[in-house]
């Protein structure tokens, strides 16, 4: 799904093609409606990571995604009231928010695939609400369904770490995009 030479993804490509024509539409070509997703991968952590480990990772990752099991029905009604799938309306990219970190990693009970990682705030100011979206993708590259974690009030020079909840189950997702957005104070 990525043009190995250019490193682009076709969704990418389209969304930033597609908000930059709305933009323009709109007579505001500096700002966007779309917020702007980096790509994520099941078998590889963030590139800033050891070669060493980063196959260390892969490896474990590639077990636990061929040994997932699906959610109970319990488990299935815990992950949705802990999941969130609505966007906060009014956040948008900010510059002071830096996404550092973030990888996709089964974990045992009810929440089950999650993408985690650290947003730091680089800023001067608080960011009254910071919002991860987490898009999800099937091996056909249809998006499964799009999940958040959000927090308030990070302060400036402070790190959060997140975690997103994905509904989808283990077995379907294949990729994943993910953006940080917020909402200053």
């Amino acid at each position: 799904m990525t043009d190995r030479a250019t490193g682009t993804t076709r969704r990418g490509f389209v969304a930033v093609c597609g908000g930059g024509v709305v933009a323009v539409l709109g007579g505001c070509a500096e700002t966007s409606s779309s917020p702007p997703y980096q790509d994520g991968q099941l078998n590889q952590t963030n590139q800033t990571n050891q070669t060493n480990q980063t196959n260390q990772t892969n490896q474990t990752n590639q077990t636990n995604q061929t040994n997932a099991t699906e959610r109970t029905a319990q488990q299935t009604t815990a992950a949705e009231a802990a999941a969130i799938t609505e966007p906060t309306t009014n956040a948008v990219p900010l510059d002071s928010l830096v996404l550092e970190s973030h990888e996709y990693v089964l974990t045992q009970g009810y929440k089950g695939p999650v993408v985690q990682g650290t947003v730091v705030n680089t800023g001067s100011e608080v960011v009254r609400t910071v919002e991860v979206r987490v898009r999800v993708y099937n091996a056909t590259g249809a998006q499964l369904g799009l999940y958040i974690a959000r927090t308030s009030d990070l302060a400036a020079g402070n790190a959060w770490q997140f975690e997103v909840i994905l509904l989808a189950s283990p077995s379907d997702i294949a990729d994943y995009e993910i953006a940080v957005l917020g909402v200053p104070d």
